[in-house]
């Protein structure tokens, strides 16, 4: 078990094994503990979302509506695609089962005795 300070408020920090020991080998001296990376991320998360809300009134609302556009068009092309081979495969069943016109029927000879 390694022990390094935070950076921020100078707690220890204890990083297990290799990745302790790689730390301290190649010099650092510092790193952030849970608490101030926690704080970091959720300052940062409140800065993106204040400045993505400052920049259009409808933002959130135009970045979900892109998000949504392309599984949309995806179900709806998968639906043209069943649609289409439904009505294909009936047409080409229908062209099979009619009889052809003006073709007499053919006449099967039957084997002699």
């Amino acid at each position: 078990m390694f022990t390094l300070t935070c950076r921020s408020c100078g707690t220890p920090v204890e990083i297990p094994g290799r990745f302790g020991f790689k730390l301290k080998s190649s010099g650092i001296n510092s790193t952030l503990c849970s608490r101030c990376r926690q704080l970091q991320f959720q300052e940062s998360r409140a800065n993106d979302l204040a400045s993505g809300d400052d920049q259009h009134s409808d933002g959130r609302l135009g970045r979900s509506t892109s998000r949504r556009l392309l599984p949309t068009a995806a179900v709806g092309v998968a639906v043209l695609l069943v649609i289409g081979s439904v009505w294909f495969g009936r047409r080409s069943s229908d062209q099979k089962q009619r009889p052809q016109e003006g073709a007499a029927p053919a006449e099967i000879p039957l084997p002699s005795r």
